[in-house]
């Protein structure tokens, strides 16, 4: 009985061992593609490190690519089609989990696939997070830029899926939190008051006023004799209006342009 209790134990553990492989075998950190030549050596081993450690944290296909290719503001949209298909030839597929920052020198761009953008990243998610690598990549900062990258997907893989959670990397919850708290009490102590002011105070009656010997009271009725009613059509030209949202991203993403 004991020998077949420990073989069926050694089974389990190969088999937990085998999903295991399974599940951490999916994330691949492609490392810094740095055609630009933003990083020097000893950079790009720190940055790449740090990669790989979010990549197997997250589960998620993590690659940066710098370019020198100048997509600039008016051919954006090729700059997007170059991260989307670079993602492509790392990772196989657009539906794999995962991001690739394309740093050109005149557009950047953030491509976010699979439960990345559908899961963890909504537009403010994006927006925070871009906005805060930007700021340092426009400050010159670009190893503090990558660095941003990677602590902001750490932190709201750890926050848990954005329709579970307000978490916004960088801001604190706590003072949005307390602003709508101190809103909701000062409207509750506006009402209260605006209660009570009404509630002690005695409404009297009109008989009051009135002199009963001096008053001819006389009773009024309508009759209802028939009911018209007409309609006109009013003739009016179709039109259009509202907005239209162009592009042609295949993936959730979020691009930034320019460099000072």
């Amino acid at each position: 009985m004991k020998k077949i209790f420990k073989l069926f134990a050694a089974v389990l553990s190969a088999a937990a061992a085998v999903s295991l492989m399974t599940v951490t075998s999916f994330a691949y950190s492609a490392g810094i593609i740095d055609d630009a030549g933003l990083y020097t050596e000893s950079q790009l081993q720190e940055l790449e490190a740090r990669q790989e450690e979010v990549a197997n944290h997250t589960g998620w296909n993590i690659a940066v690519v710098t370019t020198n290719t100048g997509f600039g503001e008016s051919n954006r949209m090729a700059a997007v089609d170059y991260a989307e298909n670079y993602y492509e030839e790392l990772f196989g597929s657009l539906n794999e989990d995962g991001i690739l920052y394309l740093v050109d020198l005149d557009w950047r761009h953030i491509v976010l696939c699979g439960e990345v953008d559908t899961e963890y990243f909504n537009q403010t998610r994006k927006d925070a997070m871009h906005d805060m690598v930007e700021e340092l990549y426009q400050n010159y900062d670009d190893v503090g830029s990558l660095e941003a990258l990677y602590n902001n997907l750490e932190a709201y893989y750890d926050a848990g899926p954005y329709y579970t959670s307000s978490f916004i990397y960088g801001k604190s919850i706590f003072s949005v939190g307390a602003f709508f708290l101190c809103g909701l009490i000062a409207a509750i102590i506006a009402i209260v008051a605006v209660i009570s002011s009404y509630k002690f105070k005695y409404t009297p009656s009109a008989n009051a006023y009135l002199d009963g010997s001096k008053t001819n009271f006389y009773r009024r009725s309508d009759r209802f004799i028939r009911e018209f009613t007409t309609k006109t059509k009013i003739e009016s030209s179709s039109g259009g209006g509202g907005r239209s949202s162009g592009g042609g991203h295949r993936t959730g993403g979020s691009s930034r342009g320019g460099r000072r």
